[in-house]
């Protein structure tokens, strides 16, 4: 079974669904980790104006954990620069096949992330990397271990203004490993 590591700053309606299946898939044994709890509760929405609590269940039917975060426990409203403790044992302990990122960048935790999974070698799925690529777009080191993959992401980062090259200064069409650089602005 495929093992899967979801990660997100903290449980959103809108995704209760997509983890629902991907957990009763019987393919995919699946792992969400938040970084806060605050959506389970009672709490004020910018966005809306105005305080609320979900009338649905938001953890039913998936595996999941809320990562201690440095400073704070579970149920402060979230913080996005506070950093989470033991992501990355957690994600080497789970021997996942994958990791799923949601998010871009605005938060510590996801950079913690993005980090904790390089260094451990698993094979990222990164959710909301246009807003990254528009927005802030930082210098990314690719391995890309098929062809298809490989032609996508570079049609992706060519597309957003990236300067590609080979890491092994061998052509980027023929290197799996590259260096891309973000356009100047």
């Amino acid at each position: 079974m495929f093992r899967l590591a979801y990660i997100v700053t903290h449980p959103i309606q809108y995704q209760v669904p997509l983890f629902r299946l991907l957990a009763a898939s019987g393919r995919i044994q699946l792992k969400v980790f938040f970084f806060s709890d605050f959506s389970l509760h009672a709490h004020y929405e910018k966005a809306f104006g105005r305080s609320f609590k979900w009338d649905v269940n938001l953890t039913d039917g998936y595996d999941w954990e809320v990562l201690p975060r440095w400073g704070i426990g579970h149920s402060e409203a979230l913080r996005p620069y506070w950093p989470v403790r033991g992501l990355k044992e957690r994600l080497k302990v789970g021997h996942f096949d994958a990791v799923a990122v949601h998010g871009w960048g605005g938060h510590i935790g996801l950079l913690q992330a993005l980090s904790a999974v390089n260094l451990l070698g698993i094979p990222i799925l990164l959710r909301g990397a246009c807003r990254l690529l528009q927005q802030t777009p930082p210098i990314i080191f690719l391995a890309t271990h098929s062809q298809s993959l490989h032609t996508a992401c570079c049609e992706l980062l060519v597309s957003a203004g990236y300067k590609l090259e080979g890491v092994d200064g061998r052509l980027v069409e023929v290197s799996d490993e590259l260096i891309c650089h973000p356009p100047r602005r």
